[in-house]
């Protein structure tokens, strides 16, 4: 096939079967070693979430946001699924927890089914001191929160 040139307005630039974009492309993706791409990020790795709560699904902002794709998990390989983040943060707060549990028993110096059992007692006082009715709102909801927690640590 003959190279033909067009002129626009940056100059002569040669046409092609295959347009510039779609060549820097597939070098982008050859860098990264993606074979086949990853049909919701297009094998780059991130991906645009409609709002900022992204995968995590927690509280969002009204705002395009972008992280990992949370089909092949950064690769941007179908074939090639990366470390699943959100089973690894889900394992660090379960671990979290329980390690709060044990370095309290340890530091009090009691065995840990009876510290499970003081921490419950104590989730249940916290919520009794919340339904105080002349505790203003910030105090109160403090000690619902203090509940929230423990029972989060003893679950």
């Amino acid at each position: 096939m003959k190279d033909t040139y067009t002129y626009n307005r940056l100059g002569y630039s040669r046409l092609s079967d295959e347009s510039d974009e779609i060549r820097a492309y597939k070098r982008v993706l050859k860098r990264r070693g993606v074979d086949v791409p990853c049909e919701k990020c297009k094998g780059l790795g991130t991906f645009g979430y409609g709002s900022g709560s992204t995968y995590h699904g927690g509280m969002g902002v009204a705002s395009i946001k972008f992280d990992v794709c949370n089909q092949c998990w950064g690769t941007g390989d179908k074939n090639k699924i990366g470390t699943n983040i959100k089973e690894l943060e889900t394992a660090q707060h379960q671990w979290e927890k329980e390690e709060c549990v044990r370095y309290l028993s340890y530091s009090l110096g009691v065995t840990l089914p009876s510290m499970t059992k003081a921490i419950g007692e104590l989730a249940d006082f916290a919520e009794k001191q919340s339904r105080k009715r002349k505790l203003d709102f910030f105090k109160s909801n403090n000690w619902y929160s203090l509940s929230k927690i423990l029972r989060g640590l003893i679950e």
